[in-house]
């Protein structure tokens, strides 16, 4: 997974930490604020999401659990835990699908969708055949 260079970095400078009236505490906010900005916005350059299908590894889904009865459950992983593991979240192709129609993407965009994921789906079959075949 590559990162998005347009779009907007990591900022929590807008979230509150403290709702309190005390200026102090509003200018140590945002002093902490834009220490977390650096310390997330380094973290996640040396360590990426990841996004994988949680079916890749067989009965298991990567990070402990069994895998999903639905194989194509996406996992999106992200250096926001204490360790090497990442904070995951998970969302199903065919959710995303519904989302896009739900949210009209427009007859060429389901059309373009659907060609590519016919291809994907086509490279799979040829690949399992083969792996098969050896």
């Amino acid at each position: 997974m590559a990162r998005v260079w347009h779009a907007e970095p990591i900022d929590i400078t807008a979230w509150h930490f403290f709702e309190d009236e005390n200026q102090w505490r509003d200018l140590l906010a945002a002093g902490f604020a834009v220490y977390i900005n650096k310390t997330l916005n380094d973290v996640f350059e040396e360590h990426p999401p990841r996004l994988w299908f949680a079916a890749m590894w067989g009965d298991r889904d990567g990070v402990g659990g069994k895998c999903p009865d639905d194989v194509t459950t996406l996992y999106l992983g992200l250096p926001l835990g204490s360790g090497e593991d990442k904070v995951c979240w998970s969302i199903s192709l065919g959710a995303l699908v519904d989302d896009m129609i739900d949210l009209g993407g427009g007859t060429d965009s389901y059309s373009k969708l659907a060609a590519q994921l016919r291809e994907l789906a086509d490279k799979l079959e040829k690949t399992n055949s083969e792996a098969s075949a050896a």
